[in-house]
């Protein structure tokens, strides 16, 4: 991937289509899913929204558009900007104890009055996708495969595995992010615990099309 092709052509580099690559994966997820939703178990994802950051709400609607296109049940909860820790927090508690939700995703950045690190912290571990539980860090830096990898490197990761390009190809060794470098010790280690019925490339497919894997569906 090179973030510009007209230098990219002139240097030989190999230019990744990576919206291509992201609707195969969704199509890929959707058929799966299906099959998943046969079994009686139905993915579900809920996303909340703190304030109007005019990023934040492009992004949110991003992660709702790809949860219908890949066939979840998905939330989007908007809280106005005025909203404080404790109603946060209770929110957040009401959506661990939900049966219909397997991840939950807090948008950021939160208000000043909110402190980040407790929402994030109040986050059932098991429910949490972004990787951001002092638990789920843990076990990503430990190489321990039951834990959620960090989302923005492994659509980066996958691009260049369906393209069938090492992370350490060509005559110079390429630049690896350190959240690339992360995930990839945990990738080393083993790949990501799912159930049987869930194949395990569904962790890298979703990540790619909306930074989440439904394995926490499968934890039930």
């Amino acid at each position: 991937m090179h973030a510009n092709p007209s230098v990219a052509l002139h240097t030989g580099a190999k230019l990744i289509d990576g919206n291509a690559i992201a609707s195969t994966m969704r199509a890929e997820l959707a058929i799966e899913i299906a099959a998943l939703k046969k079994s009686g178990v139905t993915p579900g994802l809920a996303v909340v929204l703190v304030g109007d950051n005019p990023a934040s709400q492009v992004y949110v609607r991003m992660k709702g558009k790809a949860c219908a296109e890949a066939g979840f049940y998905h939330e989007t909860i908007k809280l106005r900007k005025e909203t404080s820790e404790a109603e946060l927090m209770a929110l957040i508690e009401r959506l661990n104890a939900d049966s219909r939700i397997h991840g939950i995703l807090v948008q950021l950045p939160l208000p000043p009055q909110i402190d980040t690190n407790r929402a994030l912290h109040r986050i059932d571990l098991r429910k949490d996708v972004d990787g951001f539980h002092p638990e789920n860090v843990g076990k990503v830096a430990l190489g321990d495969p039951t834990g959620f990898r960090p989302a923005t490197p492994i659509p980066k990761m996958s691009a260049r595995s369906r393209w069938a390009i090492p992370p350490d190809s060509g005559p110079r060794r390429p630049t690896v992010s350190s959240s690339c470098s992360f995930a990839l010790g945990s990738r080393r280690a083993g790949r990501t615990r799912s159930c049987s019925a869930v194949p395990t490339s569904w962790d890298d497919r979703w990540r790619g099309c909306c930074c989440w894997t439904p394995r926490a569906a499968t934890r039930r």
